[in-house]
């Protein structure tokens, strides 16, 4: 236990009706969670500035073992009269840690909600945990997986969240979405194939060079954009070219380290997202709406502080 919480770590939730038949048809969803005094603050991502929600426990009634219909084994309830917030842990013992805290602070005041550094912290220190388990087994869970991921380097989180956000704008957020866990998924598995000795980090950093050049190059175009009068959209659409070509050898590179490791459908995502990032239609598309510029702007800060950022191995 912390000193500025209680216990923390990543649960599966959802909420559901209390008075309905079907009370929970929403999905399953992971959370990383803090149990502060009274309260339990979940965080769909531990950079989130704010929690998603608070579950304050005074008002609530805590079940141990209540599955509610849910095939998972490990699960517990806190219920009030029209609402139901059904949870499950992965493994036994940390079940056990969690129904333990949550029984000791059922009574406790309500208590605002931890600060962001300390969050992103304690979601490192977790993933290193994770990491050096013995038998390995937590380390792939979906638990694991969601720590490991807060430890990507904050310039590569920065490019990600801005990458995401003007496709949003661009596109949809379904779009958004799939591209950010192409990238998280792909990330994730060539860590552990790393970590297991399977492949050489020297090797996938062949596929950052192609990678770097075509970001270069659109920091370029977005200070001509940006300076320019009457920007060209002919001397644009050349130099998006080029970066789809760099992309398109990012993915080749990826996929010549990474197919005789990975099933083929974890290998597509490599070139469909990067076909998707790099598409020089697309690139000058943006470039040209007003109604872009600030995402943009926030793209191309981001892959400045990531083009001058370096990989270095431990």
């Amino acid at each position: 236990m912390s000193e500025d919480f209680d216990k923390d770590g990543f649960l599966y939730k959802r909420t559901g009706h209390s008075q309905e038949r079907k009370k929970f048809s929403q999905k399953w969803k992971y959370y990383y969670v803090n149990l502060i005094g009274g309260s339990l603050h979940y965080y769909k991502d531990v950079e989130d500035v704010e929690p998603k929600g608070t579950i304050n426990l005074k008002e609530l009634e805590f079940k141990k073992g209540e599955k509610e219909g849910s095939s998972h084994k490990f699960c517990f309830v806190l219920k009030n009269s029209t609402l139901d917030y059904l949870f499950f842990t992965e493994e036994e013992a940390d079940y056990n840690e969690w129904t333990e805290a949550i029984e000791k602070a059922m009574k406790k005041e309500p208590a605002p909600p931890l600060k962001k550094e300390k969050r992103k912290t304690r979601a490192q220190e977790l993933a290193y945990k994770i990491k050096k388990n013995v038998g390995g087994k937590a380390a792939t869970s979906a638990l694991g997986k969601k720590a490991i991921r807060a430890q990507a380097p904050e310039e590569v989180r920065n490019l990600i969240a801005s990458l995401k956000k003007i496709i949003e704008r661009e596109s949809d957020g379904k779009k958004a979405h799939e591209v950010e866990e192409n990238i998280f998924k792909i990330g994730v598995k060539a860590y552990f194939l790393i970590d297991g000795g399977k492949c050489k980090w020297d090797d996938l950093l062949e596929a950052d060079k192609p990678l770097r050049q075509a970001l270069e190059i659109l920091i370029k175009c977005h200070d001509h954009a940006k300076f320019s009068r009457n920007p060209s959209p002919v001397l644009l659409k050349e130099k998006f070219v080029i970066v789809q070509k760099n992309f398109e050898e990012a993915a080749d590179k990826l996929t010549k380290v990474l197919s005789p490791l990975m099933k083929p459908a974890n290998v597509a995502r490599i070139k469909i997202t990067t076909d998707y990032i790099g598409n020089a239609d697309r690139l000058l598309k943006i470039y040209l709406d007003e109604a872009l510029n600030d995402p943009l702007q926030d793209l191309i800060s981001a892959a400045e502080h990531y083009t001058q950022f370096h990989f270095y191995k431990e």
